[in-house]
């Protein structure tokens, strides 16, 4: 299973480095396989969707227009 470290915190007191935290797991309960660090993009944008329509030549495809704020208004198939 797969659990992030936020997750975790909320259950274990104390501050540790992701490191210290797995070494313990495994010491105490279960056994750490592998650690996986992940960030965000540097460039996240989060737009509206102002309108959604079925593609014209596809059954499972959706044309939407998203509005992204000063970046512009973008058409996005789904």
């Amino acid at each position: 299973m797969k659990y992030t470290k936020q997750l975790l915190s909320r259950y274990i007191s104390g501050s540790y480095d992701l490191q210290t935290l797995a070494r313990q797991l495994t010491l105490q309960s279960c056994e750490v396989e592998e650690i996986q660090e992940r960030t965000l993009p540097d460039l996240l944008v989060i737009g509206r969707v102002v309108s959604c329509e079925k593609h014209a030549d596809a059954d499972k495809l959706t044309v939407c227009q998203v509005d992204c704020g000063p970046l512009g208004m973008f058409q996005i198939c789904t």
